[in-house]
């Protein structure tokens, strides 16, 4: 299994990763692919706001291109 996240910095404050001027931001954070079958609640919540930006990469012949160009101009 192959894949990358995609975040813009938008969806990074709203989760409060990053630093602002409301929050002092996180130290890491876990993330959560397709493949992955969390258990907990938490987790679950997480891999739900994150699987958008990620990108599924296993067939390099089928590469979703234009999410790939839609996630990284955002």
């Amino acid at each position: 299994e192959f894949g990358q996240f995609i975040f813009p910095k938008e969806i990074l404050l709203k989760q409060n990763i990053l630093r602002s001027t409301s929050t002092k931001g996180k130290m890491a954070i876990r993330v959560y692919p397709s493949w992955d079958s969390p258990s907990s609640k938490q987790a679950m919540k997480t891999q739900k706001w994150q699987l958008p930006y990620f990108v599924d990469m296993c067939n390099p012949n089928k590469l979703p291109l234009e999410k790939i160009i839609e996630l990284y101009a955002l």
